[in-house]
């Protein structure tokens, strides 16, 4: 925190929800002086796009089926539905919700080491929501952030950070 003091830090961008969470509400209580702006990509590839400073191809994704994931952290600490979401659709994926979305979206288990003590494996996470992708007829699980694309990463065939869809459907400005 020191660091980012010192080196006057006023706009902090993160990958990583469990990030965002721990510099915007808990780095705060420690220094009442450190009130950095504190983003998840999303919210701030969604800014870029809405500004019209960031073009993204609205076929890059045409004729494919996705479904995203709601990290905890995102979603249930920091309240981030939309963002990820009008990205998606801005980059032309059809895309539809899994069972136990938003708020009441099941934790991928990485946060609390659920992979390691789970041994049965018809119930472990990322066998759950691979049926619950296979029930949504979606070809692409999409999600943000690094534990749940490493937890979920055999559930489904293709598994990608929101951040790669975004990547592939990238205008170039020239």
């Amino acid at each position: 925190m020191e660091a980012l003091r010192q080196a006057d830090v006023r706009h902090i961008v993160a990958p990583c929800p469990h990030c965002v969470h721990t510099l915007s509400r808990e780095y705060p209580q420690l220094d009442e002086g450190f009130r950095p702006r504190v983003q998840h990509h999303s919210q701030f590839l969604r800014e870029l796009v809405d500004d019209r400073r960031l073009r993204l191809d609205p076929a890059a994704g045409a004729a494919r089926r996705a479904t995203y994931h709601d990290p905890c952290f995102l979603g249930r600490y920091e309240g981030v539905f939309d963002a990820p979401r009008q990205l998606i659709h801005a980059t032309g994926f059809d895309l539809v919700e899994i069972e136990r979305h938003r708020d009441r979206a099941v934790c991928c288990g990485g946060g609390n080491a659920g992979f390691v003590r789970e041994q049965q494996v018809a119930t472990r996470i990322d066998q759950v929501r691979a049926r619950q992708v296979a029930e949504t007829g979606a070809e692409v699980l999409v999600t943000s952030c690094p534990e749940c694309m490493m937890m979920l990463s055999p559930a489904t065939r293709e598994n990608l950070d929101l951040v790669e869809v975004v990547a592939a459907a990238v205008v170039d400005p020239t």
